[in-house]
């Protein structure tokens, strides 16, 4: 479910994003008018260890916990980070 972030107020989150703070509105702007919306429900995996690096995601809302499996394919104890709103 991906569509294009056109809208003023998109890209406002990204000003508070680290990656982003220092941009102008204009330069936001453009920005945001690239990028596309993506959904994910509770246990979708967005991506996995090793697939080509084409994208950046940035958490608008909610919570995407990063798994990262040991080298047989099971997780480890202990879960390296947890995203939230305004991460990427």
């Amino acid at each position: 479910m991906a569509n294009e972030m056109n809208d003023d107020k998109e890209y406002l989150g990204l000003a508070a994003n680290p990656l982003f703070r220092q941009l102008s509105s204009d330069a936001l702007e453009k920005i945001s008018g690239l990028m596309v919306k993506e959904s994910h429900k509770a246990g979708d995996t967005i991506f996995l260890a090793g697939d080509r690096g084409d994208a950046l995601y940035v958490v608008d809302s909610g919570r995407v916990r990063i798994w990262v499996r040991d080298g047989d394919g099971t997780p480890p104890a202990d879960q390296p980070a947890c995203l939230s709103a305004g991460d990427a």
